[in-house]
């Protein structure tokens, strides 16, 4: 239960927004790399509650992350990355909703 594990605050929905050029060589991650460099963001840890979906919150939170990866690297808006459960049809859904493609 999210309420017990966040020490009984309302937690509604989660993401986690790690810039890939910090972790070059540390993770797995060949289908974002150009040379030795990677570059981009990756989404993890993403989640909403699941009697708060279906009211825009996903999309939100998703919004929120893509304005942390640009203040990442003002420069350039690099592709921000996420894992999919290929078998999640919803978030798959989801994600392609919100103009992700497969890599």
């Amino acid at each position: 239960d999210l309420d017990s594990e966040a020490g009984g605050l309302n937690v509604v929905g989660t993401i986690d927004v790690s810039d890939l050029s910090q972790v070059s060589g540390k993770v797995g991650v060949s289908s974002v790399q150009s040379g030795d460099a990677v570059f981009g963001s990756y989404l993890s840890n993403f989640c909403v509650r699941p009697g708060r979906r279906r009211r825009g919150l996903g999309s939100l939170l998703l919004a929120c992350a893509s304005h942390v990866h640009l203040a990442c690297d003002r420069a350039v808006a690099h592709n921000v990355y996420a894992h999919v459960n290929r078998d999640n049809a919803k978030a798959l859904l989801f994600y392609a909703t919100e103009g992700f493609s497969e890599v």
